[in-house]
């Protein structure tokens, strides 16, 4: 990978587009040339302050659309194919905005490298059900 971060993580840059703003607003229509902050005053205004979840799922072995690059032509040398172990989901959350000008801040919380147990299964007889 040519991201590389210190832990070892995947450094997928964008995940969300600045189509995926409107995805539930479809009155909104085309994004324009606004910037993220006049895409989301619009959504906002249209979705009544709504929130969005937006889910991402990604190929393991999902490969880099090939960019233009002033530098080097049709490539872009920093973008590389996943190869991660298993299927990914990106997570994007678009939080309304405060109608107060208020510090806010966000927390990401580091899971531990772990195995974690699969609950074991039990077969339950016919009868037994509650």
């Amino acid at each position: 990978m040519l991201w590389n971060t210190k832990d070892g993580d995947a450094d997928i840059k964008a995940l969300m587009s600045k189509g995926d703003v409107f995805l539930d607003c479809p009155d909104l229509g085309a994004v324009g040339n606004d910037n993220w902050h006049g895409l989301k005053s619009r959504r906002e205004v249209d979705s009544g302050s709504r929130p969005i979840l937006l889910l991402y799922p990604i190929e393991a072995k999902s490969k880099p659309r090939k960019t233009k690059n002033k530098n080097d032509g049709d490539k872009n040398p920093t973008r590389a194919p996943l190869n991660a172990l298993t299927d990914v989901l990106g997570v994007g959350i678009i939080f309304p905005g405060s109608p107060v000008q208020t510090p806010v801040h966000y927390v990401r919380v580091k899971l531990p490298d772990q195995e974690f147990e699969e609950p074991e299964l039990v077969e339950i007889e016919d009868g037994e059900a509650a």
